[in-house]
């Protein structure tokens, strides 16, 4: 039982211990090479965002150019409709 009770203070003090160690690490002014890493981190935060806005205006652009190419397509085939009464064969040229 004394072995229990020894290990378990052994690990509160190492509990507090290290979140006192956290707290006080916490608290201290940042150096400039941790400055310069923030605002590096936020520059590649905004690239980011920016590469993502750009995707997006790309994909909405090729969806828009693929329904233009869909009713292009849509359209010659109408006229190729009109063009050939009744689906008849006439507009397909035989071989002699």
């Amino acid at each position: 039982m004394r072995t229990t009770r020894g290990i378990l203070r052994v690990f509160t003090v190492a509990v507090i211990a290290t979140g006192l160690i956290s707290l006080i690490g916490a608290c201290r002014k940042q150096g400039p090479l941790e400055r310069l890493g923030g605002k590096t981190d936020r520059a590649i935060e905004k690239a980011g965002e920016a590469v993502e806005d750009a995707a997006d205006k790309v994909k909405e652009g090729a969806e828009d150019a693929a329904d233009q190419v869909k009713k292009g397509a849509e359209d010659a085939a109408d006229s190729v409709k009109e063009a050939v009464p009744n689906g008849s064969d006439e507009a397909t040229p035989k071989g002699d």
